[in-house]
């Protein structure tokens, strides 16, 4: 479970950064024997990461919550 919590004010607003929820989700990967997948994974953010047009506004990019998922998705 992501520390901050959820982010109920800006459901449905393709707002949020959905980093923690996504590290999180990795985490539990290499915790049940899957590390190449979560490695995969760490791969796919980094690279979206890497881009300012795939990084959500907060991190100093243009993208929202769709747009971010689908870079890290495109990344796999």
């Amino acid at each position: 479970e992501p520390v901050h919590g959820s982010a109920p004010k800006y459901a449905g607003q393709n707002r949020a950064n959905p980093l923690a929820t996504l590290l999180s989700a990795k985490n539990m990967l290499v915790y049940l024997g899957y590390s190449e997948e979560a490695d995969q994974m760490q791969g796919g953010i980094e690279a979206a990461l890497k881009n300012p047009e795939t990084r959500t506004k907060d991190l100093g990019g243009t993208a929202g919550t769709k747009e971010f998922t689908q870079a890290i998705v495109s990344n796999l």
